[in-house]
């Protein structure tokens, strides 16, 4: 393979480029496969387009990769592809932790975890009694139809519904 090529640009020769120059140039979309080039050792030869130039065309305009279907792992950026362990479940390293101290000869440090009361009950009714006092105090000041009625009714149920889920099943776990 010569490290050197003309290139025919706009009807007018360039070069020579070395084919870092013509990748480059095929970056900024400036060249194509059907651009015309000649060997800048063998100046006599025919102009042939850049795909009928094996070598160079492999370089500059390689085959894309096929797609892979089905499942991958996947690998953090800088980190080992296997390192040999599991997801962390942050209630699993939690038990664990305690277990360890209970475990430890230090029994003053290794107090048995209190369950802490919450106040989720009072939190549901203040916020289902606030929420539902201003979908009927804006049917009050938009007046009551039976459209408004329907709305009204739908915001109530969907309110108290979402509610309740928020508090007694997604931040169960928290």
């Amino acid at each position: 393979m010569s490290s050197l090529y003309y290139l025919a640009e706009d009807g007018a020769t360039t070069g020579p480029h070395t084919p870092l120059v013509l990748l480059q140039k095929a970056g900024i979309h400036a060249l194509h496969p059907e651009s015309l080039v000649i060997d800048a050792a063998t100046p006599g030869a025919p102009w042939r387009p850049i795909r009928e130039v094996p070598e160079l065309h492999a370089l500059i305009f390689p085959a894309p990769s096929a797609p892979k279907l089905g499942l991958g792992a996947f690998t953090p950026s800088g980190a080992p592809a296997d390192t040999g362990f599991a997801a962390t479940d942050i209630h699993q390293l939690l038990h664990d932790n305690t277990a360890r101290q209970l475990a430890s000869e230090d029994l003053a440090a290794a107090r048995p975890l209190v369950p802490v009361g919450t106040r989720r009950r009072r939190d549901f009714w203040l916020l289902l009694i606030a929420g539902d006092a201003v979908a009927v105090g804006s049917g009050f000041f938009l007046g009551f139809g039976p459209v408004q009625a329907v709305f009204i009714l739908s915001f109530l149920v969907f309110f108290s519904l979402s509610l309740y889920w928020v508090l007694y099943h997604a931040m169960d776990p928290y």
